[in-house]
């Protein structure tokens, strides 16, 4: 399929969109059927809440070194391959008759996420002039934002009513679709040549690059360790709200974020930055010092989804900013492994603040990291510049 660059090429982006979107609903909703696994499969919450850590280790271990090996591959074909392994790993699931099985399933899944997020802005940039990059990269990556406001509300509710096999059978369906779009639609595009400019050793000599993965670990650790225990965060403060609207006002903010992101991100990177750090830091303070006003937690949680819908997008476009074109792969590869690492940090660190001090804590310290951040990017223009 042949396309201009002198435009965004809409049906290809919607297409990346898709598999971002899946990707997210794969990953996420076997949390919604925990209970499912443990009465059908005669396990433990503790093994079945596991099956969630599985996939996050698999993507944090395997995301540097198989971009490098893949890094000269064809971006089509490698997509096909990547979608591969989600189908195989929903499909074993679906057909588990043992913890073991569900475990290879995840890994096989989180391999594929591995593998997907670093090559997933590298592709889009390929279909695009470089003044478009940003932009490009919010609207194949606002598949993400929607897989967590939309996908996984409606995958959580179709689980009430059908068989926890059905539905993981059917997100391997949905995979075997995608994979048709993929084949018949995306052009082939070439992968990098491996040079001497896109070596792990070369990426990690920028020290701009250490920048933006220090931002990236401040941002994350903290939105993900008030992301973890909102439960609870909702039941000591006693929002009288309840956590669906909590998390519907949380996927509205998202969403938003995702059309002003998508405005602005090219030519204004530094104070879209900015604004989405500041949208949670403003939210935090509200949960923290004004307990159980419910019309202001509401705004609250609409800008809290602000600040944190954008993120992937945010720090994939930022990361590439500080490498040449053939090296967009390998230096997002190495920012999905600070990012995993940081959801992983965020909700055990998270935890022990928790349990000894309670959510107040959880959220000074949340707090003092983005604010740490927030003066990053003030004082660092030099990473946000276009190259």
């Amino acid at each position: 399929m042949e396309h201009s660059k002198e435009e965004l090429p809409m049906v290809l982006l919607l297409l990346m969109a898709c598999m971002t979107f899946m990707a997210i609903v794969s990953e996420m909703t076997i949390s919604g059927i925990i209970p499912n696994l443990v009465s059908d499969l005669g396990i433990s919450e503790l093994q079945a809440g596991n099956l969630v850590g599985y996939y996050s280790v698999a993507a944090a271990l395997v995301t540097i070194p198989v971009s490098m090996w893949t890094v000269s591959w064809n971006r089509k074909r490698l997509l096909l391959g990547i979608i591969a392994f989600y189908f195989l790993g929903n499909v074993l699931i679906a057909f588990s008759a043992s913890y073991p099985t569900l475990i290879m399933g995840r890994l096989i899944g989180g391999t594929a996420a591995g593998a997907l997020w670093p090559m997933i802005s590298a592709f889009v940039m390929k279909l695009v002039h470089a003044e478009h990059h940003g932009r490009a990269v919010v609207i194949a990556l606002s598949g993400a934002t929607l897989g967590i406001s939309v996908g996984l509300p409606l995958m959580t509710s179709i689980a009430q009513f059908a068989i926890w096999r059905v539905e993981m059978a059917f997100v391997a369906l949905l995979f075997l679709v995608l994979s048709l779009g993929v084949y018949f639609w995306m052009p082939n595009t070439p992968g990098d040549e491996r040079t001497a400019e896109n070596s792990l050793s070369t990426v990690l000599g920028h020290g701009s690059v250490w920048l933006v993965m220090m931002l990236v670990a401040l941002v994350v650790y903290a939105n993900y360790s008030v992301y973890t225990y909102q439960a609870n965060m909702l039941e000591t403060f006693a929002y009288s709200g309840g956590i669906t609207l909590a998390q519907s006002l949380f996927g509205f903010g998202s969403l938003l974020a995702v059309f002003i992101t998508a405005k602005y991100i090219d030519s204004h990177l530094q104070w879209v930055t900015l604004g989405v750090i500041t949208a949670s830091i403003i939210a935090f303070l509200v949960f923290f010092f004004v307990e159980g006003a419910s019309s202001l937690w509401h705004g609250a949680f609409i800008l809290w989804g602000m600040g944190f819908g954008p993120l992937t997008t945010l720090f994939q476009t930022l990361a590439s900013r500080q490498v040449p074109a053939s090296a967009t792969a390998i230096v997002n590869a190495i920012q999905a492994a600070v990012y995993d690492v940081s959801i992983m940090l965020g909700s055990s660190l998270g935890g022990v603040l928790l349990v000894n001090s309670g959510i107040g804590l959880v959220l000074q310290v949340a707090m003092i990291g983005l604010f740490v951040a927030n003066e990053l990017v003030l004082v660092s223009r030099r990473i946000f510049a276009l190259r």
